[in-house]
């Protein structure tokens, strides 16, 4: 076990240093009613390749336990996009609004014997960016998670997207991160590899973060 938990903060590390994108963000969970609850989540996102952008998202989300293992959920989330148009004919920086929607289905069921779970979050979402063309989705995320102690929960998660408009999928991520408890508090930090299928060729960005866990769920 002390190997795969090396192996993995070294694997994180290590892409940390190659990240095109940086992620900081803080979510609090609490219970409205039984079996009804809600996440709060602040977002700082800071990309500097394929594209250059500072990004601040501010969302919630609202979930409902049908039944022990099955949820449903609406969630809404407002950004504030900085873009830096270096790469373009223009110079400076455009400051642009997001709006994403977006309806989640979840199947969380119990660990097996060997403390190994395999969930499946399907979400539609819908995103607009000022007054472009609205963007819809179907993503669809497996994850693979192995809960070895109470301060270790490595994971590793696939999530294609696609895209409506075009009928075809057009991003796939993966995951691998790691839950952990700090100071009574949960931090995860996490990795993520995106590739955009173009028509025309594919370009992949690499992505780390770190989200601070509040939990004031009764």
């Amino acid at each position: 076990m002390k190997r795969l938990i090396a192996l993995l903060t070294f694997l994180i590390i290590w892409k940390s240093i190659s990240a095109q994108e940086f992620r900081g963000g803080v979510s609090a969970d609490f219970t409205l009613l039984p079996r009804l609850s809600t996440e709060l989540e602040v977002e700082i996102r800071k990309a500097f390749y394929p594209e250059n952008y500072f990004n601040r998202t501010f969302q919630g989300e609202l979930s409902y336990d049908v039944l022990d293992s099955w949820s449903v959920g609406v969630l809404y989330g407002f950004s504030i996009i900085k873009h830096n148009r270096e790469f373009s004919d223009e110079a400076g920086e455009e400051s642009r609004d997001r709006n994403k929607f977006a309806f989640n289905v979840e199947f969380k069921p119990k660990r097996f014997n060997n403390d190994l779970r395999l969930s499946n979050r399907f979400r539609y979402q819908y995103a607009i960016v000022d007054d472009d063309e609205p963007k819809q989705y179907f993503r669809n995320k497996i994850t693979l998670d192995y809960k070895i102690s109470d301060k270790m929960n490595p994971y590793v998660a696939i999530e294609p997207y696609y895209r409506l408009s075009s009928n075809r999928i057009s991003v796939i991520r993966i995951y691998l991160g790691n839950e952990m408890p700090v100071f009574k508090i949960g931090m995860e930090l996490y990795y993520i590899t995106e590739i955009k299928l173009r028509e025309e060729y594919a370009t992949t960005q690499y992505i780390v973060g770190l989200k601070i866990k509040l939990d004031y769920k009764r």
